[in-house]
This record gives C-alpha cells, structure tokens and sequence, in this order.
C-alpha cells in the first residue's frame, strides 16, 4: 500500500464528492483508476445499488456521494492502486501529442490533478477524461506470471550392443590402418634403400677417383726415380705443376658456370610459377575489330612492301608455357591482318642448349626476327642475342609479358625495327 499525505488524502476525498455530482464523469474516473475485480469488490461491500445501475463503477460513483464509508474504502483502493511513475508536463499534453504517451502516464496526470485542493483542476479531470478516451480505457487486471514448465527428462541413452558385427567392423578398420600403415613403411624402405644405393654409387666413383690419383702418384715417383739429372726431374715437375693448374683452372670455370646456370635456373623457375599463375585471356578475333592507329600505319607500310614484291617479315616469339601457348593461332591471325608472318615456340627451361643449334639455323634461313618472352633463361636470351648479331644484326627483342597486349606492343616495335633496317638497304 502506498500511503498519500494527510492533505493530498483529503484533497481526494473532495474531488471524489466534487465529481459525484456528476456520477457518470466518476464512474468514468473509476474505471480508468481501479480494475474490474476492485471495482466488483467495492460495490458488493456496498449492499444496495439503484435500479437500472448495474455496472459496479456506477454504484459506487451513487454511493460516494452518500455514504462516507464507502468513500473511504475507495480512497484506500486508490492508494493501493496509485500510479508511481512520474506525470508529464501538462504543457505538452496536447492532442496532437497525446499517441506518444502511454496509458499509464495519461493515468498519472489524471491521477495528479485529483490530488490537487483546486475545482479547477477536478473539473479539469472531468475535460481530460473526454477527451483521452481513445487512449485510456478501463484498467485492465493485472497478468499474473505462470511458472515455466518443467524441462522434460532426457530419454535414458541407449547402450551400444557388442555383438559380432561391430567387433567384425572393429576389426575391419585395425585391419585397414595396418595396411595403410605397412605402406607407409614400405614407401620409407624404398627411399632409405634408394638413399644407400646413391651413397653407394657415390662411394665408388670417389674409390675410382682415388685409385686413379694413386696410380699416377705411383708412376710420378717411378718416373723420378728413374731420372738421375736433377735438371730432368725439375722440368718434370713443373710440367706436372702446369697440368695441375690447368686442371685447376678448367675445374673452376666449371665450377663458375655451374654456380650462373643454378642461379639462373633458380631464378627462371620462380619467374615461371608466376608466368603460370597467370590467369588466362580470352582474346577475341583481329578480323572483327579495328586496329589501333599505329598498327594500322605499319599495316600500310607493310602493304606498301607487298605491293613491290617484298616476302612478308617473318617473326619468332620463343617463351611462355602452355596457357600461352593456346594463343598460338591469335598470335598468327594478328600477323596475318597486320601483313607479317609468326610464329610461337614455346621456352625450353632445362636443355636449352640443346636448342642453340635450332635457333641459328632458324635465323638464318626462316626468320628475319625474334621475340624473347622475359621468362626465359638469362644463358639462353644472351647466346640468342649472339646469334641474331652474327645473322646479320637482326632485330631481337625481349618482351616482359603480362598479357598479350604487351607482345603486341613489342611486336609493334619489332616491325619499326625491320622497317627501318629494310630503308637503309
């Protein structure tokens, strides 16, 4: 029970007497104040209600005026069931504003003006309760909270049964790690026996070498033995000192070009896991699109030359792998619609020595130039230079491919280069 001040009490004993002048404008009041049950409650304490008043509210509202007691067991209602969240100013209790508000504040600013000493103010709650009545109504009985009901018991797990089958399938999966197990070992066996064969081999090769080393020293030592002139065995030795150092010096160039050529390779095979990763194009017909305005000023030069007789220049583009490779016949269409001749030969990372031979033959008889894609080998792109050079100077260009718009590019350049040569013969 919230108890309300001795004055504030008798203020709402008055304005409950000012309203019952007009029973309904209380009834009204009541029912927005006290909920059903309350309001039953109070009116059955009563004992009497007048006829055609059959709502609870309106009993009472008939009562208060005449019956002290009853007055005074509905201000204790009142008190119970007092609302205790602040009211709102009443300078912003305008109709426009009046859906932002809740019920319950409403219920506070009508219960604040009922506690006032003011008529003013109770014929003021008389005015509010007309006009709030789309957002009052009646007080509503309080919900009361069922408890949660109780979570139902997990259903008693279920043992597995041990019975032949699973112990069958038990064993099936001991029997299959075994296996897997056994080739594993038997995959290190083979290494381990590759490894001592190697070592083997190795260990032999280095028997022979020092066999061979003996038998010389021993046929050195028979040879001076044999010489009585110190002269002799002077000359003898020095002539052994410069085999040495020549053998010395051989070996360390060997050992130099080793070193460039695992550097270059290393090198080269990096470049080349990108030059795969590259993602591929697709390029679309040179006959169905413009050339750009510098081709098209070659073309009509290259023209030019065709008209007089001239055999077409034949290019060579050497490097890229197999995704570039693909673009083989787009390289031979773009030289076909430019007015030249090409041809793609795809990189050699490991024996490219072997294609020495093929290039210079190449160049001297079917190509008038060469285009190095930059992955290529460092050895290779500088004996390929050497070799365009003895053919006669011949245009040889390297290309940092990164697409093929970038090989048309270095073409581009490869054909001013031909042009050019062609106009100082």
């Amino acid at each position: 029970m919230h108890a309300i001040p001795e004055p504030e009490r008798s203020h709402l004993e008055s304005a409950l007497l000012f309203l019952s002048r007009k029973p309904e404008d209380l009834a009204g009041v009541l029912r927005v104040l006290l909920t059903p049950s309350v309001l039953s409650e109070l009116a059955r304490a009563t004992g009497r209600r007048r006829s055609g008043r059959m709502e609870p509210s309106a009993s009472l509202a008939d009562a208060i005026g005449q019956n002290p007691k009853t007055r005074e067991a509905v201000v204790r209602k009142l008190e119970c069931h007092a609302p205790q969240i602040e009211p709102p100013d009443a300078k912003i209790l305008k109709p426009d504003n009046l859906r932002f508000f809740r019920r319950q504040a409403l219920v506070s600013a009508l219960w604040q003006e009922l506690l006032r000493p003011e008529e003013e103010a109770w014929q003021q709650v008389a005015q509010n309760l007309e006009a709030w009545r789309d957002f009052l109504g009646p007080a509503s009985e309080p919900v009361e909270e069922k408890p949660a009901p109780r979570p139902a018991p997990p259903p008693p797990s279920k043992k597995p049964r041990h019975g032949p089958r699973s112990e069958n399938q038990a064993l099936q999966q001991r029997l299959r790690q075994c296996q897997e197990e056994r080739n594993r070992l038997q995959d290190e066996l083979g290494a381990e026996r590759q490894r001592r064969q190697g070592l083997r081999e190795e260990l032999a090769e280095t028997g022979a070498e020092r066999r061979a080393e003996r038998l010389r020293a021993t046929e050195l030592k028979r040879r001076l033995e044999s010489i009585a002139a110190a002269s002799e065995r002077e000359q003898l030795l020095q002539t052994e000192v410069a085999e040495t150092q020549r053998q010395l010096h051989v070996l360390t160039q060997k050992f130099q070009i080793l070193e460039e050529e695992r550097e270059d390779l290393h090198g080269v095979l990096e470049d080349h896991d990108r030059f795969q990763q590259i993602p591929d194009e697709e390029i679309p017909s040179f006959r169905d699109r413009p050339l750009q305005p510098e081709e098209h000023a070659l073309s009509d030069r290259l023209g030019a030359l065709a008209d007089e007789g001239r055999t077409p220049f034949r290019v060579l583009v050497v490097g890229g792998g197999e995704p570039q490779y693909r673009h083989r016949e787009k390289l031979e269409e773009y030289a076909e619609v430019v007015g030249f001749r090409a041809h793609w030969r795809m990189a050699e990372y490991t024996s490219w020595h072997k294609e020495m031979d093929r290039l210079a033959a190449d160049m001297e008889q079917h190509f008038d130039a060469l285009v190095i894609l930059h992955w290529n080998r460092t050895t290779f792109t500088r004996k390929a230079r050497a070799i365009c050079n003895k053919k006669g100077q011949k245009p040889c260009l390297t290309c940092h491919y990164e697409g093929f718009v970038s090989l048309r590019q270095t073409l581009q350049e490869c054909l001013r280069q031909l042009l050019t040569l062609h106009s100082q013969v």
